[in-house]
């Protein structure tokens, strides 16, 4: 093992938030949805009420094993830009009340984790020097909010350096979740991020590794960072994994056609999930071992990833989950959401 790529470990728990009980009509419709872990989609799920997950972030023994009695599943966001309430497009959808909805109720069928793909916190890659103390203090929130909703990782995208590194840095030690940036370090040689993190979703040993494109122009607007070539580091991060987990998951903050390169020239991760910009992938792309995947960007669905069936059917592992108006928010996580002053339209 290479020095200073030992893997981190996450040590946590997804948090419950508080819903309203379901009826029987609701307990329904989310068993018929959960026909796909059984039977195969790769289509978008019918919308479902709910409310939030269920699953472990702990501490990996040193043997990893892989028996699991429910279906272990990643649920992903995609570019959040700093939106928690309706994504403000046409038709209006999304949330993070009605994803904590949805979640909820899907965690009583299934073992969970929750990711995300990096561009978490800010809704631009700059910001006006007037507004970067209230959108600071809105971002500190919503770290807590998102925290509170059970997220395991995100990785580090070019508008989460928004207000400077130092900031992101604050941003990701108050975190109860990892910052992963794999293949940023500053001209030191000071990685200023882990590079991974390993879970237990389940009985699934879970290794995220966080990579940003190096074509977005992170070095040339921030110059106390570099921006290694994402393959090369990625190269390196799989090999510093002892033991292998059972799932490797890239949280890839790049193109598709980006992270169908990576994918082709570093075999070995079983899954990316795509953060920048609108990465949505109608239908999950097989690029030699690994699965790649993408919503709609600002919260406005969800994906899903069935983490047992993944390595034998893996694009039927694959499916998307809208969050219409007419699913239910929880209404805790509505009153926080509120609270918490809406992003900047961006220019």
């Amino acid at each position: 093992m290479k020095a200073g790529l030992k893997p981190q470990v996450t040590i946590g728990k997804l948090l419950r938030p508080r819903s309203a009980n379901p009826g029987r009509t609701t307990e329904l419709a989310v068993c018929a949805a959960w026909m796909f872990v059984l039977c195969g989609s790769a289509t978008s799920a019918p919308p479902l009420a709910v409310a939030p997950a269920q699953a472990q972030a702990a501490a990996v023994p040193s043997t990893p094993h892989t028996t699991a009695t429910r279906p272990a599943v990643l649920v992903y966001v995609t570019a959040r830009l700093g939106e928690v309430a309706t994504c403000g497009c046409a038709p209006e959808r999304g949330g993070l009340g009605r994803q904590a909805t949805y979640v909820a109720q899907l965690g009583k069928h299934a073992d969970l984790g929750y990711v995300e793909a990096g561009d978490t916190f800010f809704h631009n890659w700059r910001v006006q020097p007037a507004e970067a103390p209230r959108l600071v203090e809105r971002a500190r929130r919503l770290t807590e909010l998102l925290a509170s909703q059970g997220l395991l990782a995100t990785a580090v995208g070019e508008c989460d350096l928004a207000v400077g590194l130092r900031v992101l840095e604050m941003l990701a030690k108050d975190a109860r979740f990892p910052v992963l940036g794999a293949n940023l370090i500053t001209p030191e040689g000071r990685r200023p991020f882990p590079a991974t993190a390993v879970v237990t979703i389940g009985g699934l040993h879970v290794g995220l590794v966080g990579l940003i494109s190096d074509r977005l122009g992170v070095t040339t607007t921030h110059s106390d960072l570099v921006v290694e070539p994402p393959a090369k580091r990625l190269a390196q991060v799989l090999q510093s994994f002892s033991p292998r987990p059972d799932r490797i998951v890239v949280l890839a903050h790049m193109s598709p056609a980006e992270a169908e390169e990576l994918a082709r020239a570093v075999p070995g991760a079983d899954l990316a999930v795509l953060g920048h910009g609108n990465g949505r992938l109608p239908v999950p792309r097989l690029v030699g071992s690994t699965l790649l995947v993408g919503s709609e960007p600002k919260g406005q669905e969800l994906g899903e990833v069935d983490l047992i069936r993944l390595p034998s059917e893996r694009q039927k592992s694959h499916r998307h989950v809208s969050l219409p108006m007419s699913l239910r928010e929880d209404p805790a996580v509505a009153a926080k959401v509120k609270a918490l002053a809406p992003p900047p339209a961006r220019p």
